[in-house]
């Protein structure tokens, strides 16, 4: 299909046009009213409107009339305005945003080709976007490059005869955009808002989300500058209204970018927020760029763990053999002998040291985030000790209950801690199950692999636990393994106050780390339990739903 227009130029003078295409009838009307020589009626009339036809045909053609033949309807015009932060950056020293003059040229185009050309705007920043659910999400670097491969590859580019780019020409992130331009097959334009002014720039910071107080983080921090290359420029990294760290790096020069390591110790645990900054220049263009945040969450030093056992056997000594690879985890142990007690409690530099002496007490639970109990009733060990266990629990802190051989986990229903935790057997259950079967829900604990699939493989091929005791899950339990053949669960969860105990029902998880049919048993049964016991380490929140922001920290504007 063939589409003919016919349009005047961009610039036609309209107002003037009107007015002289009306003086130019009212002219024609009035020299053409004389009659002579007698002339038919219809004469009179046709030669007249003939020749202000003609008149009003030479008047318009000082617009420029165009036509315009094209096949398929109206050529596409894409018009791509740039929306990074760099663009609330003034055009000159106290001038407009660079955004608004972007806006006001896309809107001159779009008035310019009125009736010519389709113009479609699309904004970007980190990446294009085709709709406004992620306006504004990703202001901190301009990517042009990725936009254009994005524009080439979805349907608003599909069709387009032109792309038209409105930016400041500050691209920090992504593909080279010569390059997508290219690979595009249409013309690209670009209009530049904004002069080059001297100007230095906190790019990026990078740094990892968590840390651990007393444990070297490593901060990333990437600048340019307009300077020329060489010039020293003093770089500071502060937070909780101290200077953390400073260093001394060179511009780059113009479109290079440099970088600075600082290597910080968190000093208490929490949320951290630490500013990363450059000395301004004098005469700059705008200082606000100088400057750029970052949060990470910053754990305690190290997650106490406490191991009280009726004794030495197969099961503790791969669980604590996995906790003690973790540099995490400070692990204390108890172990009850025909003498007393043994207690292997960590010394200086992570040395243990084996002390003879009496049971644990409630004192021993002070620092401490997760209590593993092995084939050992709270009040076998003492009431005192029974009463503030059950306190710990109450109050946050995690249980790991191994029941052990005969009785296996139905010890744990005596004494204050068991009538917290309310045990229930189910009769129908005896001699049923053994072979584990992890419950899909619990993937995130569980996963003994990237892949699924081998991860499912490894767990299938998994020896069967022993000594199994026909307990019934309670309504709000987590049942994290199950049983094949109805049987009763392995491993499952429940909430004791703000704190929540996680039963081992059975003995022989030793098999988990110990098969010689996958060379990285070993290594998954220890990423088992060191998961499991960071994951008992959390507080348990009375509320429902826990909510994570993905970023603690958000530019101003952004949704």
């Amino acid at each position: 299909m063939i589409d003919l227009r016919l349009h005047l130029s961009p610039h036609a003078p309209w107002p003037g046009l009107l007015l002289l295409s009306a003086l130019v009838v009212l002219l024609g009307a009035w020299i053409y009213r004389i009659a002579v020589p007698p002339l038919p009626r219809w004469a009179r009339r046709l030669l007249p409107a003939l020749r202000v036809i003609a008149l009003l045909v030479l008047v318009w053609l000082l617009g420029q009339p165009v036509l315009d033949r094209t096949a398929g309807g109206r050529p596409r015009v894409v018009v791509l305005v740039d929306q990074s932060a760099s663009m609330d950056l003034p055009v000159a020293p106290g001038g407009e945003p660079r955004s608004r003059a972007a806006a006001r040229a896309a809107m001159a185009l779009e008035r310019a080709w009125r009736g010519r050309a389709a113009i479609e705007l699309l904004r970007f920043d980190s990446r294009l976007e085709a709709d406004s659910a992620h306006s504004g999400a990703g202001r901190g670097v301009t990517a042009l490059g990725d936009a254009l491969e994005a524009l080439a590859s979805g349907a608003a580019g599909q069709g387009a005869g032109a792309v038209i780019v409105a930016s400041d020409g500050a691209v920090n992130a992504g593909d080279d955009p010569v390059t997508a331009g290219r690979a595009l097959g249409v013309p690209v334009h670009a209009i530049v808002v904004g002069q080059a002014g001297p100007d230095r720039v906190v790019t990026e910071v990078e740094s990892p989300d968590v840390a651990r107080v007393g444990r070297p983080v490593t901060v990333e921090v990437r600048l340019t500058s307009t300077e020329e290359r060489g010039v020293p420029m003093t770089v500071r990294l502060t937070g909780d209204g101290r200077e953390l760290g400073r260093a001394t790096v060179v511009a780059p020069g113009s479109g290079a970018e440099a970088s600075v390591v600082f290597h910080v110790v968190p000093a208490r645990a929490g949320l951290a927020i630490w500013t990363a900054s450059v000395d301004s220049l004098g005469g700059e263009l705008t200082p606000s760029n100088n400057a750029r945040e970052i949060a990470l969450e910053v754990a305690p030093g190290r997650l106490g763990v406490l191991i009280v056992s009726a004794g030495l056997n197969w099961d503790l000594t791969f669980l604590r053999r996995a906790l003690l690879g973790d540099s995490s985890l400070a692990v204390s142990t108890f172990t009850r002998e025909r003498s007393g007690w043994r207690a292997d409690l960590p010394g200086p530099h992570g040395v243990e040291r084996d002390v003879r002496g009496d049971a644990p007490s409630a004192a021993d639970l002070r620092g401490e985030t997760v209590v593993i109990l092995d084939a050992l009733a709270p009040p076998d060990v003492s009431p005192a000790f029974d009463r503030g266990l059950a306190e710990f629990a109450r109050s946050g802190g995690g249980l790991l209950l191994l029941g052990g051989p005969a009785p296996g986990i139905s010890r744990f229903r005596s004494g204050t801690l068991g009538t917290e935790l309310a045990i229930t057997l189910d009769p129908a259950a005896v001699g049923r199950g053994g072979h584990p079967a992890p419950a899909p829900e619990a993937h995130d604990l569980l996963a003994w692999d990237d892949d699924a699939a081998r991860g499912g493989r490894a767990w299938r091929a998994a020896a069967p636990l022993t000594d199994l005791v026909p307990v019934r899950p309670g309504p709000g339990d987590r049942v994290l393994v199950g049983s094949a053949g109805d049987g009763p669960p392995l491993l499952f969860a429940r909430h004791i106050g703000r704190g929540q105990a996680l039963f081992v029902n059975g003995t022989g998880i030793w098999r988990w780390s110990l098969s010689g049919a996958d060379e990285l048993t070993a290594e998954r049964g220890r990423t088992l339990w060191r998961r499991l016991c960071h994951w008992l380490a959390e507080p348990v929140q009375a509320e429902p739903l826990r909510v994570r922001p993905e970023r603690w920290l958000a530019a101003g504007g952004e949704p």
